[in-house]
């Protein structure tokens, strides 16, 4: 089930997004769910770890930070939306984040922003890498500018809101879309989800779509306070967004689509 239909159960989302900000900014700290098929849930992640130089087929990697998904929460699932135009990631009013923005993904724990470069994902060698760029003072430069297209909107200046909104990341340098694989990494990579970039002819498939399950706006540049943040965020309800009929839709459809989520091409 979506995020939306979890937070109007009693006893589902509903304790985590009680009085959450519904409105994305380019400050807020979110976490991104995956929000079609399985595993779920299974949430947008990145840790210290590297990329292991060389996979097991024999292709060498970016040796950048792992991204995965992982279906767990865990602290190392929020990430900040960073505004390209601006050096800081805090700003003081920051403006709405709306569908067809270009978003920097910067990684709350380690400050390493989501990337995608020309090099074959490990467990999926006909698509790309995602990683988190480590400025290892090498001729390298940073692909980390990603454009929000907002799926579920009503109109072409729609503002990406929590729960609600159903969202891809498009690589601007290579136009490839942000997608679960659904394969798992080997030993080095913890046995967690592989995410990769993937140029896609026909549409969008379910495993490029996401949403914000939690979020709250950064208030510190310094990744101590913002670790404190995280870890003792004001817990604030999405519920009411989500009609009863809406609700009575989205389980009906569900219902109906299950069968074909574990043949889909993922």
């Amino acid at each position: 089930m979506s995020s939306a239909f979890q937070a109007s159960l009693e006893g589902g989302l509903a304790w985590i997004t009680q009085g959450q900000l519904l409105e994305v900014a380019f400050k807020s700290q979110v976490t991104l769910r995956r929000v079609f098929g399985k595993p779920v849930p299974c949430l947008l992640h990145s840790h210290q770890n590297t990329y292991t130089m060389i996979y097991e087929n024999g292709q060498g990697s970016s040796h950048q930070q792992q991204v995965t998904c992982y279906p767990f929460k865990d602290i190392n699932n929020w990430w900040i939306e960073k505004d390209p135009r601006r050096h800081q990631l805090v700003v003081s009013r920051p403006p709405l984040m709306r569908h067809g923005n270009m978003v920097q993904l910067v990684h709350s724990m380690t400050t390493c922003s989501l990337n995608m470069r020309d090099v074959a994902a490990p467990m999926s060698p006909h698509s790309q890498e995602v990683s988190c760029y480590i400025d290892y003072n090498i001729s390298m430069p940073a692909q980390n500018l990603w454009r929000l297209e907002i799926v579920n909107r009503r109109s072409n200046t729609e503002v990406w809101k929590t729960i609600l909104s159903e969202v891809h990341f498009v690589h601007v340098n290579t136009s490839a879309v942000l997608k679960l694989s659904g394969a798992h990494l080997p030993d080095w990579g913890f046995r967690q989800l592989e995410i990769i970039g993937e140029k896609l002819s026909q549409g969008y498939y379910k495993s490029t779509v996401w949403n914000i399950e939690k979020h709250l706006y950064s208030m510190s540049q310094e990744q101590r306070e913002r670790e404190w943040e995280l870890n003792s965020p004001v817990q604030v309800d999405a519920s009411r967004n989500l009609s009863f009929m809406a609700g009575f839709s989205e389980l009906q459809w569900r219902m109906l689509v299950l069968r074909s989520d574990d043949s889909e091409h993922k």
